[in-house]
């Protein structure tokens, strides 16, 4: 890859309780393979039905990425770390933002639905490019995260450096 890329995207990778920091690891040096990592956030546990030693948990991280890829190649190429990006899968990356493209297509919305209506992806998301500029909202995920409280189901677990 160039040192100079065209793109900057912002990801979110989600793995469950059970797989782990392991899992995590290994979808960010696949991520690697086809970007360039810039910023990532911390990885958060998110706890479902506040059953905070539930193996449902799920493990949640954000990458700020960049990229010679289209938009759309460079989704396919995201598809293909995580495990086809169904939700509550063992793991999953799903691309949250690309540029500032707004795009409605169901199979790839851009920005992503993610970021209004899943906290720890926003929180993630603005812990790893907190100046983005929502295209749609117009506030930045920093202006955005502070505008909504914590969710009780959620915590911090580690520093995402340690991924690396």
């Amino acid at each position: 890859m160039t040192d100079v890329l065209t793109n900057q995207a912002l990801v979110v990778v989600v793995s469950d309780l059970a797989s782990g920091e392991r899992h995590l690891k290994k979808m960010v040096r696949e991520l690697e393979k086809i970007s360039k990592v810039k910023t990532i956030s911390s990885v958060y546990k998110k706890n479902h039905h506040h059953q905070y030693d539930s193996l449902n948990s799920q493990l949640w991280v954000a990458l700020r990425v960049e990229t010679d890829d289209d938009p759309r190649p460079f989704y396919q190429k995201l598809r293909q770390i995580g495990d086809g990006g169904t939700q509550y899968s063992r793991g999953q990356v799903q691309l949250l933002v690309f540029n500032s493209l707004i795009q409605l297509d169901p199979a790839m919305p851009l920005p992503h639905p993610l970021l209004q209506s899943e906290k720890v992806a926003l929180k993630c998301a603005a812990e790893a490019w907190g100046q983005y500029e929502h295209p749609i909202l117009g506030q930045t995920l920093n202006e955005l995260v502070m505008s909504y409280p914590d969710p009780e189901s959620l915590e911090f677990y580690f520093q995402g450096a340690q991924l690396f």
